[in-house]
């Protein structure tokens, strides 16, 4: 699946706090950081890196183009400035001309963590996991670029790579306290599709313990999964009874999404109930599904 929005904003604080440790690029331009230039603000093109970098963290994107745009320039200086343009289409959300652009810089790997971040996070969006995954694996070895464990467990998620993707969530927890437990459940996830459900439901308990609010009827959702997966039906019914109860206290900005998870929430209750004999209950969900497949479709029809 593809980052959301959400993530998005998350990921651009994450790497705010991580660690950059920038390698000496072999290439004939250094993209590091102020601190990693002798002691210079200035790259050998003369641009600010440092400045453009914190630019584009707070979004200012009109700013640093300006600076790009002032800055004086120097022969040879062309691919700098296509890598700096995509990274502002990239921070822009205009990952369609990101990816163009990132397209023509012809040493992409060794442009620092961060403009890395940006270009796979472009790529990510276009749905091109391959490149997207190659760079953020660069971002992380050569330049300890946390952010991109995100990035990059979902391209192995859609490489159906599903223990690689759950490992790196792991590790995005790890560098991300305050969405560990969202991290968490996307691990949990990963492992139910690759039919590890006793380790999804460890995960799942870690991120219960986190105590996310805003994620309880979706851990509840993914708990009832693997109690499912394991045959422990009657314990994935009660998950799952819960979290369909949570959704009823969704706030209206809210309902849309709950309503599609619900979805999810009554068609594995009624698979449980099956398993358990209890086939009026289970005919019931499904009836209740069908009413509410009826009226999604007719809210996306604006019926």
């Amino acid at each position: 699946m593809l980052i959301r929005i959400l993530s998005l904003s998350l990921a651009l604080q994450a790497i705010s706090q991580a660690t950059v440790v920038a390698a000496e690029p072999a290439h004939s331009y250094k993209t590091a950081t102020a601190s990693h230039v002798s002691g210079s603000e200035l790259d050998e093109w003369g641009l600010p890196t440092k400045r453009l970098e914190n630019l584009l963290r707070d979004k200012k994107i009109r700013q640093a183009r300006l600076i790009l745009a002032r800055t004086p320039r120097l022969k040879g200086d062309e691919d700098a400035r296509t890598m700096w343009d995509a990274a502002c289409l990239s921070v822009e959300c205009k990952y369609d001309e990101s990816v163009e652009t990132f397209g023509k810089v012809r040493h992409l790997e060794n442009d620092g963590g961060y403009v890395l971040y940006l270009a796979a996070m472009a790529y990510t969006q276009m749905q091109q996991f391959s490149r997207a995954r190659e760079l953020s694996t660069v971002a992380i070895e050569r330049y300890k670029n946390t952010a991109c464990y995100e990035i990059r467990a979902t391209c192995y998620n859609d490489e159906k790579r599903y223990v690689e993707a759950a490992a790196d969530y792991e590790k995005a927890a790890l560098y991300s306290r305050s969405h560990a437990s969202d991290f968490y459940c996307e691990a949990a996830q990963a492992l139910l599709k690759a039919d590890q459900a006793e380790r999804a439901l460890l995960l799942v308990d870690k991120a219960s313990a986190l105590q996310n609010a805003s994620l309880i009827g979706s851990l509840r959702l993914t708990k009832g999964r693997c109690l499912e997966k394991l045959g422990r039906w009657s314990e994935a019914v009660s998950e799952l009874n819960k979290a369909i109860e949570s959704s009823k206290s969704r706030s209206n900005e809210e309902v849309n999404t709950s309503r599609f998870w619900l979805v999810s929430c009554l068609r594995e209750r009624a698979a449980c109930y099956d398993k358990l004999g209890l086939k009026a209950e289970a005919a019931a969900d499904r009836t209740t599904l069908a009413n509410m497949s009826r009226g999604l479709v007719n809210d996306l029809l604006g019926k």
